[in-house]
């Protein structure tokens, strides 16, 4: 089909190839979708064909270019569509011996079908692994803003003496060392037992 529509059209043509099937990765040719659905790939390739197949080399020959259902039958694909019709849908497409038999779990779809068991399972360890990390992560904090909460409230109404320097005049925290303008606006190291604490000037 791909070909012969390159060959009637080929200016501008964008073709999107869909898959359906039962599991992710089991296409026998490169698509651009794949749609999963109660349904094998087993089915496309052990029936045989309604129609002639017609290839774009034949395009001037008309004899080959067959549109007409053949050996219906003898068909199993033929004779499973005929006897479906007829009982539904009284009777559930998914309850046929047909459906049944065509769903039947060919090894290339249970492999398929354990590697993603797999991976939903490696991804669900990486989530679980990283939430844990996240919580970690989470509860460290709030330790760190109790403790901030805590050192805040114990130095509330105290104070410290804070070092004159002269020329010029400057602070200095006489724990940590650093140093300002103004007594006011001396800034202390994480750590320091005097950063929450009010300088006062003997």
């Amino acid at each position: 089909m791909e070909s012969a529509l390159q060959h009637c059209f080929r200016r501008g043509l964008i073709i999107t190839k869909i898959a359906i099937n039962a599991v992710n990765g089991v296409s026998q040719i490169p698509v651009d979708e794949e749609i999963i659905l109660q349904c094998e790939p087993k089915f496309s390739d052990v029936f045989p064909r309604l129609v002639t197949s017609y290839y774009p080399i034949d395009f001037h020959d008309e004899s080959k270019f067959v549109t007409e259902f053949i050996g219906l039958s003898d068909n199993p694909i033929a004779q499973m569509t005929i006897e479906i019709a007829k009982s539904y849908p009284e009777i559930k497409v998914e309850d046929t011996d047909w459906f049944k038999l065509n769903n039947e779990i060919t090894d290339l779809v249970r492999s398929e079908r354990e590697k993603e068991k797999i991976r939903k399972l490696e991804i669900a360890e990486v989530t679980e692994l990283q939430q844990k990390r996240d919580r970690e992560v989470t509860e460290l904090q709030q330790k760190r803003d109790r403790e901030e909460h805590e050192k805040i409230k114990s130095a509330m109404g105290q104070s410290y003496e804070p070092i004159v320097l002269t020329d010029p005049k400057r602070y200095q925290c006489p724990i940590c060392s650093n140093i300002s303008g103004t007594a006011l606006q001396l800034s202390h190291t994480f750590d320091c037992p005097n950063k929450y604490k009010t300088p006062k000037e003997s």
